[in-house]
């Protein structure tokens, strides 16, 4: 994308299609159920938009206050991981900021909830989740086969083809 428009070029045609999901619980059925009506609302509502021009498209992005809930009903337990700038990453503050964290704190103000955010390595959240450690994982994950028996995975909530990437005197 735009950060490395000077370097770099993507090819054209795509390789494949990247499914990125939220990752939950097997027996969390109606909480994906809330999930994937807040990922199509808002991919209808234009925010899905926003945020990918904010995150992905600009160089240097920055968090977006979002309140929290006022008297949340419930706390949710949910699974990041901080190596995929700009998708979650640490800021020079030390917060743990990126697309994926602003869709976090979206989706808790839908569902009316608190986050208790746990960072964790990415080979360690389908595990977490699998296990019910934690409600949810919002980390890029790809929809991996196997994971039926204990894991719900969302609607993709995030456009990700899969591309080449050259340097442009290549």
């Amino acid at each position: 994308a735009a950060l490395f428009n000077e370097a770099f070029v993507v090819l054209p045609e795509d390789l494949a299609e990247g499914h990125v999901a939220i990752a939950a619980p097997k027996k969390k059925t109606e909480l994906m159920k809330q999930v994937n009506a807040y990922i199509k609302k808002y991919k209808k509502d234009g925010t899905y938009k926003d945020m990918y021009e904010r995150w992905v498209l600009t160089p240097y992005p920055t968090m977006p206050k979002i309140k929290e809930p006022g008297k949340p009903e419930r706390t949710l337990k949910i699974a990041t991981e901080i190596q995929n700038r700009p998708m979650n990453y640490r800021n020079t503050q030390g917060e743990v900021v990126g697309f994926n964290v602003e869709l976090i704190k979206r989706l808790a103000l839908y569902l009316n909830a608190k986050v208790e955010l746990v960072v964790m390595d990415y080979d360690k959240l389908y595990e977490a989740v699998g296990t019910g450690a934690v409600d949810l994982a919002v980390a890029s994950m790809d929809v991996k086969e196997g994971f039926e028996s204990s894991i719900l995975f969302s609607d993709e909530y995030v456009d990700c083809p899969v591309a080449v990437m050259v340097r442009k005197e290549k």
